[in-house]
């Protein structure tokens, strides 16, 4: 998930279905296709977290060339845990 309309959407659906819908949430750290971009990652969990039928219980990234660039790879690694340090100081938990 890295859209808040579809994460609107999503919420809507499950509330209308009586159910809690889990969802991992997308951050493009280089590869450039698709997900938050950095800027965007607390923005986003400061809007979601009131969409009480969608449950975040995990965040990821896909690394543009792990099979090829270490130097690259590590600085994408380094962008995504920049992402992660605000949301575990707010005491967000993900289980994925």
């Amino acid at each position: 998930l890295y859209d808040l309309d579809l994460a609107r959407a999503y919420n809507r659906i499950a509330r209308e279905l009586d159910t809690i819908l889990r969802v991992h949430v997308k951050v493009d750290t280089g590869l450039g296709r698709m997900g938050l971009l950095p800027e965007q990652v607390t923005p986003f969990f400061r809007s979601v977290r009131n969409l009480r039928n969608l449950e975040i219980e995990g965040i990821y990234t896909h690394f543009a060339s792990a099979d090829s660039s270490t130097e690259y790879t590590r600085a994408q690694l380094q962008v995504f845990e920049n992402c992660l340090a605000p949301l575990r100081a707010a005491g967000l938990q993900f289980k994925y």
